[in-house]
């Protein structure tokens, strides 16, 4: 790798790129490239080189969630990592490596982070390929600090994140099955560029994809730079195994690109309701015959509120908006994404 390979643009949490905005685009490195959003998915070492060796070379995967290296880890592919937001954080201890593909890149965008565990030395390592690109203090040629960094910063590329293209960002994606076998879909995004439609699809067994129904965008032209919100419903019917959906985003050039992936499994169906009642307030009406652990958190990730439902439960955050409220025990968690008014 050449100097100008590994050149960070600068020392990051300090580099500042005027006009970049939620949701940057990033280049692919070949035009079979694609961009896979793991989102607010926190991983440690072993999730993490699951995710990255089901990459091929030169493909993209963006992340907003922790990502933990406690030790060696080494994933021999080009692949561009891009640490998305304020919960994006790769947090690479003492006496641990990561090992990427030589013309590998790590992008930190919109306040997404590379740390260390508390002490910072030259032991918590980056390297692409046989080359140390970057450490906790910087020590070495051409090696890059990543102590408390955050902000906007390259490493492993002179070029940092540019607007040219992925055509969505991808805030949230959901699948919920109600009682007699509807589902309701919802989705956002963060900025769409070029979008024309959404293709809503299923697999059996995560090879084989069927497309369902298609959505048009929201976006004026196919672009906007506001968070633009989706709903929809399709009848399925009762499940009889499991079952996997995606949105497939497509162009108007015919380019595309996935959202996230999201199991349900016979049985998983919506055993609660959400009442609106104003003031910033909700009801939350649960069918179970236990208290149901709730959760209640911002688009960033920050806990608002949290509480149990035995029946029904009254929850009031002190701001109008979008939130994301989880109910049930860690592992068995549903998701869902409401606007309290």
């Amino acid at each position: 790798m050449s100097t100008s390979q590994i050149l960070v643009k600068a020392t990051i949490g300090i580099a500042v790129i005027f006009g970049l905005v939620l949701g940057f685009r990033f280049l692919f490195k070949s035009t079979d490239s694609k961009a896979v959003v793991f989102n607010n998915n926190n991983m440690n070492t072993n999730q993490l080189n699951t995710a990255l060796s089901a990459l091929k070379n030169g493909d993209t995967a963006v992340f907003t969630g922790r990502l933990l290296i406690n030790k060696d880890l080494q994933v021999v592919k080009d692949v561009v990592m891009v640490l998305d937001g304020s919960t994006a954080e790769l947090q690479v201890f003492s006496k641990s490596k990561l090992e990427l593909g030589t013309n590998s890149e790590i992008h930190t965008v919109n306040g997404g982070s590379i740390t260390s565990n508390g002490k910072c030395d030259a032991d918590a390592e980056i390297y692409f390929g046989s080359t140390l690109v970057a450490n906790c203090d910087g020590t070495g040629t051409d090696v890059a600090s990543f102590s408390g960094s955050s902000g906007t910063g390259s490493i492993g590329t002179s070029t940092p994140i540019s607007a040219a293209a992925l055509p969505v960002s991808w805030l949230d994606f959901s699948v919920v099955q109600e009682a007699g076998g509807d589902l309701q879909v919802n989705w956002s995004t963060g900025s769409e560029e070029n979008n024309q439609y959404f293709v809503f699809q299923m697999s059996r067994d995560g090879q084989y994809w069927e497309d369902l129904f298609t959505e048009p965008t929201q976006a004026v032209g196919g672009n906007s730079q506001e968070v633009l919100e989706y709903s929809a419903r399709y009848s399925l019917g009762e499940l009889g195994e499991k079952v996997v959906f995606r949105l497939m985003q497509v162009d108007y050039d015919g380019k595309f690109d996935y959202s996230k992936s999201v199991l349900l499994e016979p049985g998983m169906t919506q055993d609660f309701k959400i009442a609106t009642l104003g003031d910033r307030r909700i009801r939350i009406i649960s069918s179970s015959q236990y208290p149901v652990p709730v959760v209640i958190s911002n688009l960033g990730g920050e806990i608002v509120t949290r509480g149990e439902v035995d029946g029904s439960k009254e929850f009031r955050v002190d701001v109008a908006g979008v939130y994301i409220i989880e109910l049930g025990e860690p592992g068995k968690t549903k998701r869902v994404k409401q606007r309290i008014n």
